[in-house]
């Protein structure tokens, strides 16, 4: 029998949608496959239906006849499932559905005697709670672990999330004239066309023109944003320095974990690193400052 306190099973039973008998989006047959690849447990045994056969009530029954790992591996397996669909086909998972999913993870992984992390009291940044930066971090470290062509369509729907947690107005991805724009945001009254990498090497001088040319070619006002995960290399960003007026500040993964995972309880809010990066382009003609200099204190 799992140790399930009531306010547990309460919070599984919202993470999982069980009213009305259901659980997520499954049919009788994905569920019963889906329970017997993760666990090997038919789930259509009779034993599971002593309170009812809907899904929900032999899920019920499983948390009530088997042991705490047992069920906590299922319990992940779960919630790993209903946020690859949720990615995939919508719709977007909202912030109280993200702070669910971590009160739940913390219940998977104490089931499957996995230490929890330290809790951590630290100021929202822009109505960010932490719980969702925690979430948000978590989904970008495990992005590392796809295929190239997956990351790469990975990352830009990880943005596409990020970006609306932080109420910059994001569009998904289009296709302008032949040329493949990677979304769009809007902050402070401006809009700034994006374009999003994560390669194994550093983003050198040709697609940094390339991106300039994109900006150069649209209305006078547009603005971008170049994100690179395995940022850019020096070459690169000392030669668009060379006669070239910035049009686009760059984000890479070390600005990323600042905003998200932060250094000692501090943290830097993505809408004023975006702003005094732009700021400082305008300034200096640096296109690059970084996270860590502007939480510092150092521009």
């Amino acid at each position: 029998m799992a140790s399930l306190n009531p306010i547990e099973k309460l919070q599984l039973e919202k993470a999982f949608v069980m009213g009305g008998g259901y659980v997520l989006n499954f049919s009788n047959y994905s569920f019963r496959s889906f329970i017997a690849d993760t666990v090997g447990i038919d789930i259509d045994d009779p034993k599971y239906s002593q309170n009812g056969g809907s899904k929900a009530n032999r899920l019920r029954a499983f948390w009530s006849l088997e042991a705490d790992p047992v069920v906590g591996k299922l319990l992940n397996a779960l919630l790993s499932y209903n946020h690859e669909a949720r990615e995939l086909h919508g719709p977007p998972i909202t912030e109280e559905e993200l702070r669910v999913y971590v009160k739940c993870e913390a219940i998977s992984r104490r089931l499957l005697g996995i230490a929890d992390r330290p809790a951590r009291v630290v100021p929202s940044a822009k109505g960010v709670s932490s719980e969702v930066r925690t979430v948000l971090n978590d989904k970008l470290l495990k992005l590392s672990a796809l295929s190239p062509q997956e990351r790469g369509y990975a990352f830009e729907g990880f943005l596409q999330e990020l970006f609306s947690a932080y109420e910059l107005n994001p569009k998904a991805p289009f296709r302008l004239a032949g040329e493949q724009i990677d979304g769009s945001l809007e902050l402070d009254g401006e809009i700034y066309l994006v374009e999003a990498k994560w390669q194994n090497s550093r983003i050198d001088a040709k697609e940094l023109y390339a991106f300039y040319g994109k900006i150069e070619g649209k209305a006078a006002w547009s603005r971008g944003l170049f994100i690179s995960y395995s940022g850019f290399s020096r070459e690169s960003l000392e030669a668009l320095a060379k006669g070239k007026r910035p049009n686009f500040i760059t984000l890479d993964g070390q600005d990323l974990n600042f905003v998200l995972a932060g250094e000692h309880g501090e943290y830097i809010d993505l809408q004023d690193c975006i702003r005094k990066k732009v700021r400082y382009a305008a300034e200096t003609g640096v296109v690059n400052l970084s996270a860590y200099e502007i939480l510092k204190g150092k521009a």
